[in-house]
């Protein structure tokens, strides 16, 4: 389907039939759709509002389509799936910020919907704050004028702040850019720019960039919310060695068993794109003995098994699809009817022998 197409079918979603028709169409899919901020004033966060959450939930429940947890979702899939009468939805939260705690799982409650957090362990520690909020406070709180900030293996950039809209700019630009370097180099990096910018950083985030604490993570569990790895420190993995990334997922897993009640074997990776992870992350999942893995790629999860003789790659649960959850109800609807642009992703069953893990147990070959 072409997006003029796609375009034409959701002006129509809302005449009498034709949800029919896309429940049908999308009957054996999976959607997975990842959030990462809710707006709240009080907090001075940006994001997605509360009033347009409790929308998606309630379209949701009107058109009475299930929303499972992502790892259910996962061993239906793995167990073979079946034909249903519409999709499958899953709600993920990444990185563990205050205001998913304190709007986002209370909005989950009050629906009954479950969802999946996945948070940075040092974050919620308070050892560290995350990169792109410091270099958004760096580009925010800057004097105006004239920098030449170094970069690695080049001279020095000339930039310019002399506008809201050329802070927000180069940002942005150079968020993009501190992606491609390795984590202990992005922080040098930071540090060296509090000094050409005259910013000083404090040592714990303003409260717009604060996390969640441990008690807060505890909190969302007992209002329904699983709790996934998400690494130590949010590092871009495939910019890592391997000794750094296997550290990364593997600590990241033993220390939300210490930290909460029934911690779930599904992992998600920093940023998720295709260049952000690889073969060798997805061997180290599978290594943990852990039983998928979330990407940030657009598209669907099939949950009915594959024709006969199709062949499905071994690996697929550890590279599954997600979408950003839209912000606003038409964006949200393509989604659920299966209109929005995006991959089928199609996952291996697992063997006879397999059974699901019980959550919160550590494979022994972490």
């Amino acid at each position: 389907m072409n997006e003029t197409t796609r375009q034409i079918a959701g002006l129509t979603l809302d005449v009498p039939g034709v949800n029919w028709i896309l429940r049908r169409r999308t009957r054996s899919l999976g959607i997975v759709f990842m959030l990462h901020r809710m707006a709240c004033p009080e907090l001075g966060t940006g994001g997605h509002r509360a009033e347009d959450l409790r929308a998606f939930l309630s379209y949701l429940r009107r058109r009475k389509i299930r929303v499972v947890p992502v790892c259910q979702m996962i061993r239906e899939a793995r167990a073979g799936g079946m034909d249903r009468g519409g999709p499958l939805v899953s709600f993920t939260l990444d990185d563990g910020y205050q205001d998913q705690a304190v709007i986002a799982a209370p909005i989950f409650r009050e629906f009954g919907v479950p969802a999946t957090l996945f948070p940075v362990t040092e974050f919620l520690d308070g050892a560290r704050w995350m990169w792109w909020d410091r270099l958004s406070l760096l580009f925010s709180e800057a004097p105006s004028g004239t920098y030449r900030l170094p970069l690695p293996g080049g001279g020095p950039e000339s930039v310019t702040l002399d506008s809201s809209q050329a802070r927000t700019q180069h940002r942005q630009r150079f968020e993009w850019l501190f992606k491609s370097f390795p984590a202990k180099e992005r922080d040098e990096l930071l540090v060296r720019w509090q000094d050409e910018l005259r910013v000083a950083l404090p040592d714990k985030p303003p409260e717009r960039f604060a996390p969640m604490t441990w008690d807060q993570a505890r909190d969302c569990e007992a209002m329904g919310i699983t709790i996934g790895p998400h690494t130590v420190t949010h590092p871009i993995l495939s910019r890592e060695s391997t000794e750094q990334v296997r550290w990364e997922m593997a600590e990241s897993w033993r220390r939300l068993q210490k930290e909460v009640s029934a911690p779930v074997p599904v992992y998600c990776y920093s940023n998720g794109t295709p260049r952000d992870f690889g073969r060798r992350e997805m061997k180290i999942a599978g290594e943990l003995g852990l039983e998928g893995a979330l990407s940030t790629i657009a598209g669907y999860l099939r949950l009915a098994p594959p024709p006969h003789g199709d062949a499905v790659d071994p690996e697929a649960h550890f590279a599954l699809p997600r979408y950003s959850l839209p912000g606003d109800m038409p964006g949200f609807k393509r989604v659920v009817t299966g209109l929005a642009p995006g991959l089928i992703h199609r996952i291996p069953a697992a063997p006879e022998s397999w059974e699901p893990r019980r959550e919160g147990s550590l494979s022994s070959r972490a």
